[in-house]
């Protein structure tokens, strides 16, 4: 997936669960958080995805997880940048 938001460059889950798997994320970018995923109030799994090359302009250029705890299982995360905090 490949996209270009103010919050969560490709996903975006406000006070909701679910499973993310076995997808990739790449060159995505957010102008403020979450440059490929942002969970916000949000309990997720995410399993075997690839996170990389994802940027954002505040916090966590690959995944920003805001008020929860995500389940990272399998993933491969690597070369993301943000500009505040969180690569």
């Amino acid at each position: 997936m490949t996209g270009s938001k103010s919050y969560g460059g490709a996903v975006r889950l406000y006070f909701s669960g679910g499973i993310i798997s076995d997808s990739t994320f790449e060159d995505n970018h957010a102008s403020f958080w979450g440059g490929a995923i942002l969970l916000s109030d949000s309990e997720a799994t995410i399993a075997n995805c690839i996170v990389r090359n994802n940027s954002a302009d505040g916090v966590g250029g690959g995944i920003a997880a805001m008020g929860c705890s995500p389940y990272i299982l399998g993933c491969t995360i690597s070369g993301n940048m943000a500009s505040s905090y969180g690569g």
